[in-house]
């Protein structure tokens, strides 16, 4: 509830900017309750802050290159583009970036092969 009222908060405080006002203070204020709210979710737990860092670790340096791809693609590339074009060539590449650098660079294949095979029902017949 509290993050809620904290998150609307920040939408009305960004009205008078528009759309990115509104992105940015939903952005800001996400960015603020993050580690509350991890504190918050493991009080109490045997998982300790320790363990969130170090599962965020590979991917929050998977996500470096990416952004300034994604920064380089808003402000210089495919301005010639049909805008169509654009809102799925830029994502598209950046996340073929993300997916190359995690899983490829990083290594992490394997621990996201076995993750989804946990998660996605087996097509093995008896």
């Amino acid at each position: 509830m509290v993050w809620t009222v904290l998150v609307l908060l920040a939408f009305v405080l960004g009205l008078k900017y528009g759309p990115k006002g509104m992105a940015i203070g939903f952005s800001g204020m996400s960015i603020l309750l993050a580690l509350p709210v991890c504190l918050y979710a493991i009080h109490g737990t045997p998982v300790r802050l320790g363990d969130i860092a170090r599962a965020l670790k590979h991917p929050l340096l998977a996500i470096s290159i990416p952004t300034a791809l994604g920064v380089f693609i808003r402000m210089n590339a495919l301005n010639w583009a049909p805008l169509a074009l654009r809102a799925i060539a830029g994502p598209g590449l950046v996340l073929l970036c993300y997916a190359f650098i995690l899983l490829i660079a990083l290594r992490q294949w394997s621990f996201y092969h076995e993750l989804l095979s946990h998660l996605l029902p087996s097509r093995r017949t008896a």
